[in-house]
């Protein structure tokens, strides 16, 4: 079966505390089967900035679960928004599955 032609991009919520776990995120969005057109982290405000990894872009945004959550995600323009906190991982063919079940079911 092809992969899935439908666009995403990555909203990542932090406090920036996860450290490696973060590192590892960034890194595991790296290496899906479909990457992603854009990596936005949403910072909280009055938390430091975490390193850079790759591309990703650092907004900084109202801190608490609702407002980073409930944003208009102006810098993201793909349909579809990955939307995670900072200390998860992904099989490299996570979003595959997740955009082929979008894509076979309309």
């Amino acid at each position: 079966m092809d992969k899935p032609s439908l666009k995403y991009s990555v909203a990542i919520m932090t406090l920036e505390k996860a450290g490696v776990a973060y590192e590892t995120l960034i890194h595991c969005l790296k290496r899906q089967t479909v990457l992603p057109q854009k990596i936005v982290v949403y910072l909280a405000e009055g938390y430091t900035p975490p390193q850079q990894i790759s591309d990703e872009i650092i907004v900084t945004c109202k801190k608490g679960m609702a407002y980073q959550r409930a944003l208009s995600y102006d810098e993201i323009n793909t349909e579809y928004i990955l939307q995670c906190d900072d200390d998860v991982y992904f099989a490299e063919d996570s979003v595959e599955k997740l955009l082929m079940a979008l894509h076979e079911n309309d």
